[in-house]
């Protein structure tokens, strides 16, 4: 379907398909999310979503809530016991949903998304990652696991940020945004478990600088590949390095690392007219 852009009063104007806003709703002053994916304009129809959860088992309760969450629900009744409905009201605010309704055996969810970049939540992610759990693991005298902990919880809750805003806006981009927020969330879980083992600082302090490598290669095809060999080889090298089996930790997070630059390649080459690799 091909449309004809007209120009009014200085401003871009493209007829949007009756068929398709009949279909989802949308007519005069209805607003509707525009997101830029590189070259591509993506136009979503504005509407709140809600779902209705019935907890019985407490065990449940936060992976319920999380479920709808990544769903991209905007507004979540929550029915259970007093202890399920705290468990969930404690995660949601982590989360940042607010409580607009709450009484017996229930409560109700507003969640309200800020409206920000797939590659700038994913930075910020492997800046969390880096700066605040892989720095204190090389550098600090004896690492704070519980410290790592809790901010391995905010890293998981930024995956979970970019997977649901894959679900409400889906772009061409997302597969790999997606893929990467995993990575890095998996690379995080290694190294609390790492810094549980008595890490080896030398070779902490060779993964943060690997890190380092590979955040300041994102968008830059030419430094993914540089950072890409030096991930590759610094793995070889500490897989026969006759380390006790923690290193094996140290590994895996080097496997993410290697995962996250062949996504930026693929990331590289969406909108690209010419690249060399």
């Amino acid at each position: 379907m091909r449309r004809r852009v007209s120009v009014v009063r200085g401003s871009y104007v493209i007829y949007l398909p009756k068929e398709w806003a009949v279909e989802v709703g949308v007519d005069e002053a209805r607003e509707v999310f525009v997101v830029r994916d590189g070259r591509v304009l993506l136009v979503f129809p504005v509407s709140e979503s809600s779902v209705e959860l019935v907890v019985r088992d407490r065990a449940v309760a936060e992976k319920a809530f999380l479920a709808a969450y990544i769903a991209g629900f905007d507004r979540v009744v929550v029915r259970g016991s007093g202890e399920v409905l705290e468990r969930v009201v404690s995660l949601a605010r982590f989360y940042g949903a607010a409580v607009v309704e709450q009484g017996a055996g229930y409560v109700v969810l507003k969640i309200v998304d800020s409206e920000v970049d797939l590659a700038v939540l994913v930075r910020r992610m492997f800046n969390v990652f880096m700066n605040y759990m892989l720095d204190h693991v090389a550098y600090a005298e004896k690492p704070d696991v519980r410290l790592l902990e809790a901010v391995d919880d905010e890293v998981d809750k930024l995956r979970h940020v970019v997977e649901r805003r894959c679900t409400k806006a889906p772009s061409r981009s997302c597969t790999q945004y997606v893929l990467i927020a995993r990575y890095i969330e998996r690379a995080a879980d290694h190294l609390v478990e790492y810094a549980k083992l008595s890490p080896n600082r030398s070779v902490a302090r060779e993964l943060y600088e690997a890190a380092s490598r590979v955040a300041e290669a994102q968008g830059d095809v030419e430094k993914v590949l540089r950072a890409l060999a030096s991930v590759k080889s610094l793995s070889t090298r500490l897989q026969y390095s006759g380390e006790d089996v923690s290193i094996l930790h140290v590994v895996r997070i080097l496997d993410y690392l290697e995962d996250v630059l062949e996504e930026f390649i693929d990331l590289s080459l969406l909108d690209a007219e010419r690249v060399e690799l």
